[in-house]
């Protein structure tokens, strides 16, 4: 298996570019294979052999592990993030069209404010949505918050955003942190 590593802190960030047939089953597939393969190559361990269960949301966690984990897939790409010592959130997408009334149902003021001057409103878009994005999924909620208060020009949270270009496509990944202090 083909995949790219980024490495920051104690956590590794892996991503892989895959066919983009834009089929959740298929790219939620490839995201866990991704997975295990890096599950694997650095930390020895075989993901069929780990207990996986699902926090009250919807979040996936090992039960046997102190591995974090957590991953995510658009068309075209999948990505997970692994740690020790950090619960992870990580959101990848395509920077592509967006509508302009799903802007503003989930920014705050302030990134609609720069959403309205930004030279390259998708990638302004973008940043920002894996930003919410990454939070929430680190929190284990999902979307149910309210998005329009996770602001990304404020930046309250963790978050480092990588932007990868392949293929002449590029993507955004957003990983949203907080130290592991159950041991």
């Amino acid at each position: 298996m083909d995949y790219q590593v980024i490495k920051e802190e104690d956590i590794i960030i892996a991503y892989m570019a895959m066919e983009e047939k834009h089929q959740h089953r298929y790219e939620h597939d490839k995201a866990h294979e991704l997975l295990g393969q890096v599950l694997k190559d650095f930390y020895g361990e075989d993901m069929s052999t780990l207990n996986m269960q699902k926090e009250a949301h919807g979040k996936p966690h090992f039960v046997d592990s102190d591995i974090c984990f957590n991953i995510s897939h658009c068309r075209g790409m999948a990505a997970c993030a692994l740690s020790k010592q950090w619960k992870l959130g990580i959101d990848v997408e395509n920077v592509r069209a967006f509508k302009e009334n799903v802007a503003k149902r989930v920014m705050s003021d302030r990134e609609l404010k720069e959403l309205s001057k930004a030279s390259e409103p998708e990638l302004c878009f973008f940043r920002a949505w894996t930003y919410k994005e990454s939070v929430v999924k680190l929190s284990g909620n999902g979307i149910r918050e309210d998005l329009t208060q996770i602001d990304s020009v404020e930046n309250a949270f963790a978050v480092s955003r990588y932007e990868i270009t392949v293929d002449g496509k590029t993507y955004i990944i957003s990983l949203a942190k907080e130290k592991n202090t159950v041991k």
